[in-house]
Parts: structure tokens; C-alpha cells; sequence
């Protein structure tokens, strides 16, 4: 049996998605397949297992990580007394699994050192795509997530789906996308009906702003569909942590990450690009930054912080810049290094609408814009409304950096602008309006 399932695993689930990323043919029959399996898992778990209303099950990046806004609302459930009864469950991938102590069997999460509160003896992990993670998905009234659910799995009758969505888009998602091979592996059609089928499932989503909920709604083609979420604009939760900054909050994330004392910080926090993909990796990033010159102009001052997409799934060697480049590819939760950095660096991310909240300088480095805005997915906005200065090349960025300070100064207006209307409700309560609008009756 062991020699089968490693057979599988090994030999012929490769082969599979070898030939789906080849063949649109071959992807749409697979991903039928897929889809089925999902469906008969959850509804056999359903068969089994009894719902409990007092039951949540929380997902951040299709089970990355323990982050964003469903950190935030499980930890002010947790933090409130009327939850005390409430039983919190979270769903993780392998990796994530592992280092949270699931492969020891740990019901709560090992690594305490990043979630000193309540969130390290309330949560119960299960394994996500795992025969715990369906029973889960059965026995839990509620769902929290900000990215997507199994695409097989509908929540049906009984069942509250709260989506908070990870980011106000900049850049153009789903049915808004007009270039037909944005997407390497699916064809416009079949994206839009992705898209659609996951909207379907939405009971609630939790939105940012106006514009965030505009544009999902485009996006998501959510007109379309029959039944409508309700939509809960009071913020995004996740952006609590970045409200009441302490210095000493500050200057113990720098000493964990290993900045040295003095030192200017720059978070590097690219989005990915649908030109960089190949078959058999997926997204890949190839870094347009010179390292070597960006070291030699400023190494002696600053540090960075390079942070590529989640989607991203090629490494980036940084081992020969020990002390001036830090790796936080794998960093579980992003406010940290918001909170710990000077100045972000990104392009068309939308962690330019969520550092804004911090009031700290903006760089936009887009050295592809016009390529972006043209050959790939184009913008939601228009470029020259961006909360930071445009360079387009590292010469530029570099001069950016060392004048940052009075970046700061004249842009400031522009970024409150852009604040205020991309995250006007964001402070230090959104999480606990969300909760109290999530659950009025506790």
C-alpha cells in the first residue's frame, strides 16, 4: 500500500498536472475531477458529522498561513468573553501544518514566539485538503476566509461564508481583465466562470471600502448571479495591528528579523507578473534589482526586506548579500514587516493601499508600467493618482531612497488622499466593529 501511494504521489499526480499546464483539455478535465472528489468528501463529512453554531473554521491564503483579516477576527473573538464556549479551528497546508506543531499532533500553535495572545491556546488545527479539514468544513457554522475555499465544496443550507478578501486590487482581477492570456493556464471564459463560482458561495463579504466593493463586484461578475452577498463596510480587520504601533513593538520585530541597530529599512513587496510563469513551476519572479550596485549605494545605511507574492513560487538566492538583503518570502504575517520597515517599496501590489495606514513613505518602483498596463492586466486606477513617487529605474529608486525623508513630506497629502478613500474606516476598532456586525447576538 505504501508503495502505491508512493507511486501516486511521486509519479503519476506530477505526470497529471504535467500534462494539465500543457493542455487546456486536460486541465478542464482534471479540474471537473477535482471538483467532484471535493464534492463527495465534504458531502460524506456532512453525512457524519453534526453542525455546531458555535463552531468556526478559519483559512488565510488557501491554508498558508495564520494572517490577514481572519487572524484579526479570531483573535477578538477569542479576546471576548462571550466566545469563551465557542470552539475555533483553523485549516493549514503542509508547511504551515507543520510548523504550527500539526505534525507533532498539537492541538494549538507551536511556534508561540509569533502569537504571544490568545490565539496560541484556542485554535485547533487540522490539516487543509485532510479527512479532519472536510469534517471541519461540516461541523463549523461559520467560514472565514480571504482568499478562496476547495472549488468543489459549496457551503449550502446552514452554512455562513465570510469572505474578507486580501487586498483592494490595483491591478485588474477576474472578468475585468480583457487580455485573454493574463492568465497563463485558463482561458478568459473559464476564468470568469472560476470567479463566479466562488462569489456564489459568498453568505457575507466584509469590505474595505466602497471601491473594494465595486470592484469585486465587477471582478467577481457578482451582478450575474442569483443571490448576492450582503456586504459589511466597516473596514478591513487586518490592518488593526498597523493602528497602534508601539516603539517597542518596532524595535522587537527588527531585533527578530536581524536588523542591525541604526539602520533604514525598505520593504520590497512586488507583485507578481503573468509573464513570468513557466509550466512546470507556476508564477516565478525574476528580480529587477541590480543587488550587487543596489549594496554598493547603499548598504552602509539601509537594509531590505524582500518580500515577493504568495503566488510566487520560484526562490531568490540573496545568500551573498548577508546583512543588506533579508529574505521574508516565508515571513508568515506582512503587518510585522510593515510595522518594522521605513519605507515600502512595491508597484501595482495592493500593499500600497494597506501601508498607507501607517502613514509611511511610498515608492511605486514600476520599471514595466506601461508593459503592465498594456500586454498584461492594466489598473483600476490611474497610475498618476499612486500614493508615492513613480520611478522607473534603479538609478531612480536609489535617489528615492536617499531623499526618502522628503518623499515622506511631499507626499503626504497624496497618501491621505489615497487613504481615505481606499481605507477610510481602517483603525484600531474595525475588528471588533466587524465581530459585533459578524455576531450581534453575542
Amino acid at each position: 500500500m505504501n508503495f502505491l501511494r508512493g507511486v501516486v504521489n511521486t509519479v503519476v499526480k506530477p505526470s497529471i498536472r504535467w500534462l494539465a499546464k500543457r493542455s487546456s483539455v486536460v486541465d478542464n478535465v482534471v479540474g471537473r475531477v477535482r471538483r467532484g472528489l471535493q464534492s463527495v468528501r465534504f458531502a460524506a463529512a456532512r453525512l457524519i458529522t453534526r453542525q455546531s453554531e458555535k463552531t468556526v473554521l478559519f483559512m488565510s491564503f488557501g491554508g498558508r498561513s495564520i494572517s490577514d483579516s481572519p487572524k484579526e477576527i479570531a483573535r477578538e473573538m477569542m479576546a471576548n468573553p462571550q466566545f469563551d464556549d465557542w470552539e475555533f479551528i483553523w485549516a493549514l497546508t503542509g508547511p504551515a501544518f507543520a510548523k504550527h506543531g500539526g505534525m507533532r499532533g498539537n492541538q494549538g500553535i507551536a511556534d508561540a514566539t509569533n502569537y504571544d495572545d490568545v490565539l496560541s491556546s484556542r485554535i485547533r488545527i487540522v490539516l487543509y485538503e485532510g479527512g479532519d479539514f472536510y469534517r471541519a468544513l461540516a461541523k463549523a457554522r461559520y467560514w472565514v476566509t480571504n482568499f478562496r475555499t476547495p472549488e468543489g465544496v459549496r457551503p449550502g443550507k446552514g452554512k455562513t461564508y465570510i469572505q474578507t478578501w486580501h487586498g483592494a486590487p490595483i491591478k485588474r482581477l477576474g472578468a475585468d481583465i480583457t487580455v485573454e492570456k493574463a492568465y497563463p493556464t485558463k482561458k478568459r471564459a473559464a476564468l470568469i466562470d472560476w470567479y463566479k463560482r466562488e462569489a456564489a458561495k459568498w453568505s457575507i463579504l466584509v469590505s474595505q471600502s466602497d471601491y473594494l466593493t465595486e470592484k469585486l463586484w465587477s471582478a467577481f461578475a457578482i451582478a450575474d448571479l442569483p443571490r448576492q452577498p450582503m456586504v459589511l463596510t466597516e473596514g478591513t480587520p487586518r490592518n488593526v495591528p498597523l493602528c497602534a504601533v508601539t516603539e517597542s513593538k518596532r524595535n522587537s520585530l527588527r531585533e527578530r528579523l536581524g536588523i542591525s541597530e541604526g539602520k533604514r529599512v525598505a520593504l520590497y513587496a512586488p507583485t507578481f507578473r503573468d509573464n513570468q510563469h513557466t509550466s512546470k513551476i507556476g508564477h516565478t519572479h525574476s528580480l529587477a534589482l541590480d543587488l550587487h550596485e543596489l549594496r554598493r549605494e547603499l548598504g552602509d545605511e539601509w537594509v531590505v526586506l524582500l518580500r515577493v507574492h504568495y503566488l510566487v513560487n520560484n526562490s531568490i538566492d540573496v545568500s551573498l548579500f548577508t546583512g543588506f538583503v533579508i529574505d521574508v518570502g516565508d515571513y508568515e504575517d506582512i503587518n510585522d514587516l510593515y510595522i518594522a520597515s521605513d519605507v515600502l517599496v512595491s508597484d501595482y501590489s495592493s500593499s500600497i493601499v494597506d501601508y498607507t495606514v501607517t502613514g509611511k513613505p511610498i515608492i511605486i518602483y514600476a520599471y514595466d508600467l506601461d508593459e503592465y498596463e498594456q500586454a498584461m492586466r492594466g489598473f483600476y486606477i490611474e497610475s498618476a493618482t499612486f500614493p508615492g513617487p513613480i520611478v522607473r529605474s534603479q538609478a531612480e529608486l536609489v535617489n528615492a531612497l536617499r531623499t526618502f525623508e522628503e518623499v515622506d513630506q511631499q507626499w503626504s497629502t497624496r497618501r491621505a488622499e489615497f487613504a481615505s478613500t481606499m481605507a477610510p474606516k481602517d483603525d484600531e476598532n474595525t475588528a471588533r466593529r466587524v465581530v459585533a456586525a459578524l455576531f450581534p447576538n453575542h
